[in-house]
């Protein structure tokens, strides 16, 4: 028997089924061109149904974006029902198609889509526009193999998507007259077989995203200094750091190396082993806690325990070498930098400690040393032997369930903690800790030397993460390292 919510809700899809199946548009079946662009769509829609680019935009939201991220296959389905299309072609176009896949993402944020369109000329002479020419990390059709076109888009005070889609219709109209009225046989399966680059292009394409997916849903977590475990969070910024990393996953042909942007070398990773035993043991904890709050909880309990690990070796020799390279009395740096995030250009020699204003050297060491060397200590008792009363407070449910307080009785009343797992999830812990640590050293070194070379101290970039905990088939662990920026640079 269906609830009153299941009611409303059945009713409610039956009345869209039913009031897009009577959509009146000027669609012919045969007309949607595989792996074409959604503008290219856009625009042969917008010239058949004889609509503006912004009337388009509004219908589209209104009758066809009707689905949330969950449900991309409805979409597709409903998409296909509404243009009469076959599903095989409408997922070519209007699937996912950004740059890179699962874990390996740019970042659409960093990504101004319509500030310019780049185009084939020998395409758009045949009335075609594919989703690959805008691709940011393609130079080079993969069709004809000759170097995409670039314009920029004139600032106006219309939608910037609705001037892209102006200018593209525009380029069709003078490059190829009566492209709306053209069919959709440019891609057909013969005829992709018989342009072997892009044959290629396609299969290498499909064996990435399958490849990379699969990787993907096998990560367990992401880590680096602003990422821990969010491993779909963290978003690419630079083209080559994802296509290095996608290139090791599922290799780009020698072939098609100079279709892409950027210099796609392959680079090999770190890759640290752990057997399988650790594998079972820490899907048994992902069971009931996030891999945030395992690493969360280690490392507070390092800090009641005041047991001294590798990272935290790693982060004090990086503290030691700021302070020996740059010692107060040498230093001349240019700007102050107060907590605040507050910032003060000063003339060489000026005294820069008013308001606790700091250098960035300075700022840097005692970033370092704030986030992974000063907890030591800070949480003991007021007679500074160990933890006090709000020792039990400290630990949530979450952690009374992965560690347990063990009372000594001795002269300064000290309690210590003891995790309920192995050693060997401590030593998988310290090595992502570790990477972790590196990550934050190299994001401070790369800040330092942008401002050095004349960039503000308040326009710091956020490295991606570049350590990922993978399991194999047989359950094995791997942790596989990308060297950050500052070392391929």
């Amino acid at each position: 028997m269906l609830t009153m919510n299941n009611c409303e809700l059945d009713r409610w899809e039956k009345k869209r089924h039913n009031g897009t199946s009577r959509l009146k548009i000027n669609w012919g079946r045969g007309r949607l061109n595989k792996y074409e662009s959604f503008s290219c769509f856009s625009a042969k829609f917008c010239r058949l149904n004889s609509l503006t680019p912004h009337k388009f935009r509004k219908f589209w939201q209104k009758s066809i974006e009707i689905f949330d991220g969950y449900h991309q296959q409805e979409r597709l389905n409903h998409i296909a029902r509404v243009l009469d299309e076959p599903l095989s072609v409408v997922r070519t176009v209007f699937g996912e198609v950004g740059t890179g896949w699962g874990c390996f993402c740019i970042d659409e944020k960093s990504l101004d889509r319509y500030s310019e369109i780049s185009y084939c000329p020998e395409c758009i002479a045949n009335g075609f526009h594919g989703n690959f020419h805008e691709s940011c990390w393609l130079r080079k059709c993969p069709i004809h193999y000759i170097d995409l076109i670039c314009e920029p888009i004139p600032y106006s005070s219309s939608a910037k998507a609705d001037k892209h889609l102006e200018r593209l219709i525009s380029l069709l109209d003078l490059k190829c007259p009566g492209w709306e009225l053209s069919d959709g046989n440019t891609m057909t399966n013969d005829g992709i077989k018989k342009l072997p680059f892009f044959h290629l292009f396609l299969r290498w394409q499909n064996t990435a995203q399958k490849t990379v997916t699969e990787w993907s849903d096998r990560c367990l977590g992401a880590f680096g200094f602003h990422c821990l475990a969010g491993k779909y969070e963290s978003k690419y910024h630079y083209l080559n750091e994802l296509m290095e990393r996608i290139n090791w996953i599922a290799p780009i042909p020698e072939e098609l190396s100079e279709l892409f942007t950027v210099t796609s070398m392959k680079t090999e990773p770190e890759i640290k082993y752990f057997c399988n035993k650790i594998g079972k043991e820490l899907n048994a904890l992902l069971f009931t806690h996030s891999f945030g709050e395992l690493i969360y909880f280690y490392k507070e309990m390092l800090i009641t325990k005041e047991e001294y690990h590798i990272f935290h070796k790693t982060a004090e020799a990086e503290f030691l070498y700021l302070n020996a390279w740059h010692p107060d009395k040498k230093c001349n740096c240019a700007w102050g930098i107060n907590k605040r995030g507050g910032l003060l250009k000063l003339l060489p020699g000026e005294f820069k400690y008013y308001g606790n204003y700091q250098c960035p050297y300075e700022f840097a060491a005692n970033e370092l040393y704030s986030i992974w060397l000063d907890l030591f200590g800070l949480l003991k008792s007021p007679s500074g032997g160990g933890l006090g009363i709000n020792d039990i407070n400290m630990l949530s449910a979450a952690g009374q369930a992965i560690s347990s307080i063990i009372n000594k009785e001795d002269e300064n009343w000290k309690r210590t903690f003891q995790f309920k797992w192995s050693n060997q999830i401590n030593y998988l812990f310290d090595a992502i800790l570790d990477k972790i640590v590196s990550a934050h050293i190299d994001e401070l070194r790369y800040w330092i030397s942008s401002i050095e070379s004349g960039t503000q101290p308040n326009i710091r970039e956020r490295f991606p993460p570049n350590s990922y905990l993978v399991q194999s088939q047989n359950l094995d662990l791997q942790l596989i390292s990308w060297q950050t920026r500052i070392k391929t640079a």
